[in-house]
């Protein structure tokens, strides 16, 4: 309980749209036209084929997005197929995908079915676009332009503005037979809007809804972006959502992508983010020295930029490492300095995150009133912000506080308020740690069945995270084993095994 501080292949599964997200995303003004002459198509058209105009996947996406909950709630759904250059005809790789068990799925569950396709460009070789001949694939389209009425489905057809120009003269009959044009905003502007959806507010999720919904923005703008500069900064913020997900794989991968970038642009500043990212990463899986490098690095080009909030922020991560190394002295140290600076600068969310570590030291000192106190001063603070995954953590450390002054079901009553959030947030680490101490409180009651689900639960997504936390969850594990004997616990063990996979919680 102490110091814890695209292209798609051409036989490769098609992407169902089976539910909407939680909150559409709102449109801006000059879409909202537009995305509602698509909505009226898809509810009426039982066939035929709309040709949508649009540069940035990142805005299509988000027009999709915004659409699902009312087409879903009069029985239309969405299938997505995303076309590449392995694709011989158009006809033939839609056909394909309409036998796949991911479109039979939504053939049932919906009345009609629209089909969103995607990627037409990416079936163009680089010497048909520098040629002035026609495209194999787009005469392909031409040669068979009844195929869309036969399918018995509506069809929207995304291309962008340069494919658009090529239709009437390459396809005049495919052209000939749409039901409608729909013109959505230039690429820049759909790339702006996009962006400042994704990027606006603190990096904290109501949802893991809307995590995800983010991540496929941010992926989308990732593949569209030919800037050097902003496409490690898609990169970098990609990144952060894969690790407050727990994907620590995919996050080490993007964060190096965005750092090789940014070492080639000579950006510090960038760097020094990047370096303090991997870092993160390091400290998460237990390797503190290498944690420490990277922030020393990091630190280094924050005070040569003169960059305040950069330097209070590789402060504060070092005094968790000094923490975790169990030098309390020097943890409190960095941590008054580097509060100083963030009160100075007045950044809310940072000073909450120093209280709580700051909390964290009067814990392990045995100083619970003043631990008390700190905790309950961050999350006033991380309430105010709306930061659920902030919240989630305070509320498991004031729980460890009543459940090392006795009161159990205070601590019950708190564990289990920080994993629901933490449930709601997909936060698998958080996930793992409530349930093991859910885990210790229920076996300090004698409840050992309940204690050996939670740390079984727990000791699973460890497992699956590759975190080096699970060895405590061992050490609990071993221990109770040691208290009951070996052919009680086995006997235990094999019952639980044996009952449903169900969330556990002690109550």
């Amino acid at each position: 309980m102490k110091r814890r501080t695209d292209t798609q292949d051409a036989d490769a599964p098609p992407v169902a749209r089976e539910t909407a997200v939680q909150t559409p995303p709102k449109l801006d003004p000059a879409l909202t036209a537009p995305a509602e002459l698509l909505r009226r198509f898809i509810e009426v058209a039982e066939t035929g084929y709309a040709i949508c105009v649009c540069n940035a996947p990142a805005e299509r996406r988000r027009i999709l997005d915004s659409l699902l909950p009312e087409l879903t709630d009069k029985g239309n759904g969405i299938f997505e197929l995303e076309l590449d250059r392995a694709v011989e005809t158009i006809p033939g790789r839609i056909r394909v995908a309409l036998t796949s068990d991911a479109f039979r799925a939504l053939a049932i569950r919906f009345n009609t079915v629209a089909i969103s396709l995607t990627g037409a460009e990416a079936t163009i070789t680089d010497a048909e676009r520098k040629s002035a001949g026609r495209p194999r694939v787009l005469q392909g389209l031409n040669q068979q332009r009844d195929w869309m009425d036969l399918l018995g489905h509506p069809v929207i057809f995304w291309v962008s503005e340069w494919l658009l120009g090529l239709l009437p003269r390459v396809a005049p009959d495919f052209w000939a037979g749409r039901s409608v044009v729909i013109q959505f905003p230039s690429a820049d502007e759909a790339r702006a809007h996009a962006y400042q959806e994704v990027s606006s507010g603190p990096w904290t999720f109501s949802s893991l809804d809307e995590a995800k919904r983010k991540m496929r923005i941010y992926e989308d703008l990732v593949r569209g972006e030919k800037d050097p500069s902003a496409k490690a900064g898609f990169l970098h913020n990609l990144a952060i959502i894969h690790q407050s997900l727990g994907d620590i794989a995919e996050a080490r991968k993007l964060y190096e992508q965005s750092l090789a970038i940014k070492w080639e642009l000579v950006d510090k500043s960038g760097i020094a983010k990047a370096l303090h990212q991997l870092a993160t990463l390091a400290q998460a899986q237990g390797d503190l020295a290498e944690a420490r490098k990277l922030y020393d690095q990091s630190l280094a080009i924050e005070r040569e930029l003169g960059n305040r909030s950069g330097i209070a922020k590789a402060l504060h991560q070092l005094g968790n490492i000094a923490y975790l190394q169990g030098n309390l002295a020097e943890a409190r140290k960095l941590y008054d300095q580097s509060l100083a600076i963030k009160q100075e600068l007045r950044d809310k969310a940072g000073i909450a995150q120093t209280l709580h570590q700051l909390a964290m030291l009067a814990q392990d000192q045995g100083d619970y009133a003043e631990a008390r106190k700190l905790y309950d001063q961050s999350l006033a603070i991380k309430q105010e912000l709306r930061d659920k995954a902030g919240i989630a953590q305070t509320l498991h450390q004031l729980a460890n506080v009543s459940y090392l002054q006795g009161d159990l079901a205070e601590a019950r009553k708190l564990y289990n308020e920080s994993l629901a959030i933490k449930q709601e947030l997909g936060n698998k680490p958080g996930i793992a740690i409530s349930l093991g101490q859910l885990g210790r409180l229920a076996e300090a009651e004698r409840d050992d069945r309940t204690a050996l689900k939670n740390y079984l639960r727990a000791l699973a997504i460890f497992d699956e995270l590759k975190s080096p936390t699970k060895g405590i969850v061992g050490r609990w594990l071993a221990d109770m084993q040691k208290r009951l004997g070996d052919e009680a616990f086995k006997k235990l063990s094999d019952e639980v095994v044996a009952e449903p996979k169900q969330p556990t919680a002690h109550s």
